[in-house]
């Protein structure tokens, strides 16, 4: 016969030489076996651990570290984190190369572009492919407007003959009643004409805006604000955007927290958030400069757009002053930030870009001083988030051919970001 207590099965009297055929083998209390299950999972990380080399190592955490982050993008990023960014420049142009972006044809049917209502004919500018001068502010009716910037006309088409409602302001989320974040779809150029761009326009009288470090961009931590978009953090959450390059790639500082992790350039382009939340973009030491309400500045290359007009120099890449990551003549995914005379910010994102055409794009909406953000489809993004607050928030992507997924800021982002909320 057999005994049983709270400590499993126990054999017989007499031993292992006693047991009669097909007697119970003893099984451990489930708190032993977990205890060994443990004992051997301990046993084969230190095991990893000393087989892999520190470049395997790193790889492994790059490959498993919290994140929405792509396979192919944690690659990419541990390359360039180990001086490989050449390797990576390298591989990026030649995808370019072989995979250009399609010339000709119609936006897709899931483009935003093909939802629009029918809006005004475009002006005979536009008609003609001429490009006309930044739109001007308007006036809205004493039931829409809002206090502050207002709202400009329409933007203006790049490509012709434009679609009905192309560059007409669509509404994206209202504060106070107000208009407070407006968005305008169009076709980035006449060559180009499959692709569907956005820009988004932002009344900073009735939004703030937040910096986020990311976990492992641009460094410098810790920081008091996490790398996440979760829980309390989505209370009035309205928008949240990409940053810029990676700060080795970026020619320029940033400073966030009254630290200054890397110098501030005179003569970089500058993104500014203050201490009020709003957005300032210019050259550093002449348009904006360190003051009391600074709150994080992250600088990236040059800028695009100044006084108004398209920089003259965008199409000539001496010294890199458009980056080297890839190409700056390469159309592909990109993303812009600038200020409007008003003071508002606009917001620029789309596929089939090159620098010269995404700084017309923010030329066009109103922008008097503007700067690129970030290239390439694993890190340009535009989530937007439903008004209610809560884990129940909805969010989606401003362009639905983005490739970042819609949740990606729901749990630690990689890379630093921006994050706007309505204001009390």
């Amino acid at each position: 016969m057999r005994i049983s207590d709270e400590r499993g099965t126990i054999p017989e009297p007499g031993g292992p030489q006693g047991s009669p055929a097909g007697a119970t083998t003893p099984v451990p209390p489930p708190r032993r076996r977990r205890r060994r299950w443990l004992l051997r999972l301990g046993a084969a990380l230190g095991t990893l651990v000393l087989v892999l080399s520190p470049w395997e190592w790193s790889l492994f955490r790059a490959m498993t570290v919290r994140g929405t982050d792509s396979e192919a993008a944690r690659v990419a990023e541990w390359v360039r984190g180990q001086g490989g960014g050449g390797v990576v420049t390298w591989a990026e142009n030649l995808q370019y190369r072989l995979h250009p972006a399609k010339v000709g044809g119609t936006p897709h049917p899931n483009s935003p572009l093909l939802a629009l209502p029918s809006a005004a004919p475009a002006s005979p500018s536009a008609a003609t492919g001429t490009v006309p001068a930044p739109s001007a502010p308007t006036a809205r009716t004493a039931a829409t407007q809002a206090p502050g910037p207002l709202l400009p006309i329409k933007v203006q088409p790049v490509a012709s003959p434009a679609l009905p409602g192309e560059g007409a302001w669509q509404v994206l989320a209202r504060v106070h009643g107000q208009q407070a974040m407006d968005v305008a779809y169009l076709r980035p150029d006449n060559v180009h004409t499959s692709y569907t761009t956005a820009v988004v326009w932002m009344n900073q009288k009735l939004l703030r805006t937040v910096y986020h470090p990311g976990t492992d961009q641009p460094g410098g931590g810790p920081w008091s604000l996490p790398s996440d978009l979760s829980g309390p953090r989505r209370v009035g959450l309205l928008a949240a955007y990409n940053s810029a390059f990676r700060l080795g790639d970026a020619k320029g500082g940033f400073y966030d927290e009254g630290r200054t992790v890397a110098p501030l350039r005179d003569g970089a382009a500058s993104m500014i958030t203050t201490t009020d939340g709003r957005v300032q973009v210019g050259t550093w030491g002449s348009d904006v400069r360190m003051t009391p309400a600074v709150a994080s500045v992250r600088q990236n290359l040059l800028l695009i757009v100044d006084q108004s007009q398209v920089v003259s120099s965008i199409n000539d890449n001496t010294g890199q002053r458009w980056g080297k990551t890839i190409s700056y003549k390469a159309f592909v995914w990109r993303t812009g930030v600038g200020v409007t005379k008003d003071g508002s910010a606009v917001f620029a994102a789309g596929d089939g870009l090159s620098a010269a055409t995404l700084a017309e794009l923010l030329r066009r909406a109103g922008a008097v001083r503007a700067m690129e953000l970030d290239i390439n489809p694993a890190w340009t993004t535009f989530i937007k988030y439903g008004q209610a607050a809560g884990p129940g928030t909805t969010e989606s992507r401003l362009l639905p051919d983005m490739v970042p997924r819609a949740d990606r800021y729901d749990t630690s982002s990689t890379r630093d970001f921006y994050a706007v909320y309505s204001k009390p």
